[in-house]
């Protein structure tokens, strides 16, 4: 069952395009305060960053403050699927925590300041096993001091645009996520689209939560990605892709709390040989360790 506790967590608000004159984005415990500016160098495609504050309570906006269209968009449309699925919020990012400490991740991202009147942006999952943050921030005392974040994923499973709804940048659009939110609208048409996007997908995540249904997703792929583009699939909608590599390193990354050390030590030559620095071997070994001193 989901831990709809509360978590706390920061996630800094884009600057996009001129939404006012001045724009309050929350980053972290602080709030960054950014005005229009007409200049080329300027921050964020016209924005400047001209200070901070510690955002402690939140503030009511001024007549000359507005609240992002992209932020007002997942309010109205996103928002109220994650809130009943039992996810948690901070900023633009929602999560999903296991009962064994796995974590599911949807975040929002900017791509590309589209027109002045339209943002283009990207909206994904990720599956955040324990032991792939513990991987990450290896070298912390705690690395579960602080939410997993999409940096953290063992799987991303990105949300591809309907037609209407797209803005075409090369790169990008090889993983279909690049959406487009015209303001003119109020983000209507890519709001509902964007809602049943999540709503398609939320039982998916919430299915690869479980390590066996993640396991099984890594060794047998029944999502599209690069490697396999024409995969016939069940879920058209979304593109996937690992975190580590090889996969026999993300098949240890799932087995390594609680999986087969007898699997974990004949995956391992595989993935110690793809390990440019030789230290995943070393923290696998040093894991399996400690378990086997329990």
């Amino acid at each position: 069952m989901p831990n709809c506790g509360r978590q706390n967590a920061g996630c800094l608000c884009d600057l996009p395009h001129e939404v006012a004159k001045t724009f309050v984005g929350v980053d972290g415990r602080d709030e960054c305060i950014a005005e229009w500016c007409p200049s080329p160098n300027a921050h964020k495609a016209g924005y400047e960053l001209i200070g901070r504050r510690t955002a402690g309570v939140r503030r009511r906006r001024s007549g000359s403050e507005m609240a992002h269209p992209l932020d007002t968009m997942l309010r109205h449309y996103v928002m109220p699927v994650f809130k009943e699925a039992c996810y948690t919020k901070a900023g633009r990012v929602y999560r999903l925590e296991a009962e064994n400490g796995d974590c599911a991740i949807f975040d929002v991202y900017a791509t590309e300041n589209v027109a002045p009147d339209k943002i283009g942006f990207g909206a994904r999952f990720g599956i955040a096993p324990r032991a792939m943050v513990a991987w990450h921030r290896r070298d912390v005392d705690d690395p579960f001091a602080r939410p997993p974040g999409i940096e953290n994923e063992l799987l991303t499973v990105e949300l591809i645009p309907p037609d209407e709804c797209s803005y075409p940048i090369p790169y990008e659009q090889l993983f279909g996520s690049n959406w487009r939110l015209d303001v003119a609208d109020e983000g209507r048409a890519c709001g509902e689209a964007l809602r049943a996007a999540v709503l398609d997908a939320v039982p998916l995540i919430y299915s690869l939560l479980g390590r066996d249904a993640l396991l099984a997703e890594i060794r047998t792929p029944t999502l599209r990605s690069i490697p396999q583009p024409n995969l016939d699939t069940q879920h058209p909608g979304v593109w996937a892709r690992l975190g580590i590599r090889p996969r026999e390193a993300a098949e240890i990354i799932v087995l390594l709390e609680d999986g087969s050390i007898e699997d974990i030590e004949g995956l391992l030559p595989i993935a110690e040989r793809d390990s440019p620095s030789g230290r995943f071997g070393e923290w696998v070994r040093g894991k399996i360790a400690q378990r086997s001193a329990v």
